[in-house]
């Protein structure tokens, strides 16, 4: 059901061994090149994740006109991208980019965009728990200690916006897929946190990013969407995901139909797309979809 805990308690609740609570910022108003039906506020995070050289991240909010005061709230996961460091403009122009401020509109939603470090911001040949740290959405959330700030933190901001949402859904695109399975695996769909309505994957299943945390999304009582395409680097890695959540080999997938997991127990709650756009446009054209 739906959680009734208090900002308070959420945050008093959080079960962490390490310290959670954010530092409060300020909230910016951001107007230039904002659609009406919008708005865009930034905030600099004060959590620190895995990579503890890259703080003062600014992260983004989209609130459209027609929220309620008890919306659902979307967390984004951008993938692999340019120079985020030292840009504070990345978040906005990341929303432009992909038609988020566009696709909010007329939403009961929330929308919050999590700003990933840059790439290449510790060096494309060194490594950290086996990962690249040039990848920084493979280890940037690892385990629910890190992403706690950051969800408190948001959840913070969009009370100081006199909201109080009721429930909470995650989405990511591209590598953005690891970024939730690294919270999910961290322990983090617990009863101190909003309860979990939907995860939507944007071409962001590779391997075992989505079918090795869908056991802990629909024990939590959330739902899967994705959207996949047979465009862009590791086909191969998607279809082995694809194929293990659905049961149905991604090989025999036909474009444009909905399909549903086969697998006892999942029917229904794990369901997927194949388009055949290009990689970065699936969030662009597909953002609503599963997820009124």
């Amino acid at each position: 059901g739906k959680s009734t805990k208090t900002l308070q308690q959420m945050i008093a609740n959080a079960g962490q061994t390490t310290v959670v609570t954010p530092t409060p910022t300020t909230l910016t108003s951001i107007t230039n090149g904002v659609p009406a039906g919008v708005s865009f506020y930034t905030y600099d995070t004060s959590c620190v994740s895995n990579k503890p050289d890259t703080t003062g991240r600014v992260e983004g909010i989209i609130v459209p006109e027609s929220a309620t005061t008890t919306p659902e709230i979307y967390f984004y996961f951008h993938g692999n991208t340019g120079d985020t460091e030292n840009n504070d403009d990345f978040v906005l122009g990341y929303a432009k980019s992909k038609n988020l401020l566009d696709n909010m509109e007329g939403k009961n939603a929330i929308l919050v965009i999590f700003k990933g470090a840059s790439p290449n911001s510790c060096g494309s040949a060194e490594t950290r728990d086996g990962e690249l740290c040039a990848n920084w959405a493979k280890e940037w959330f690892a385990g629910s200690n890190k992403f706690s700030c950051f969800y408190n933190e948001a959840i913070q901001k969009v009370s100081e916006l006199g909201y109080s949402p009721n429930s909470m859904s995650f989405m990511g695109h591209s590598q953005g897929g690891k970024a939730i399975s690294n919270i999910i695996k961290g322990g983090f769909l617990d009863s101190s946190h909003l309860s979990l309505k939907s995860v939507n994957y944007y071409d962001a299943c590779y391997g075992s990013y989505c079918s090795g945390v869908m056991d802990e999304i629909i024990n939590s009582g959330g739902k899967i969407n994705f959207i996949w395409t047979e465009n862009g680097a590791s086909v191969n890695n998607k279809k082995i995901d694809v194929t293990a959540m659905t049961g149905i080999s991604a090989n025999s997938w036909e474009e444009k139909t909905s399909y549903t997991s086969t697998i006892s127990g999942y029917e229904n709650k794990i369901n997927g797309v194949l388009v055949s756009d290009s990689h970065g446009s699936v969030p662009n054209k597909y953002f609503a979809w599963g997820i009124q």
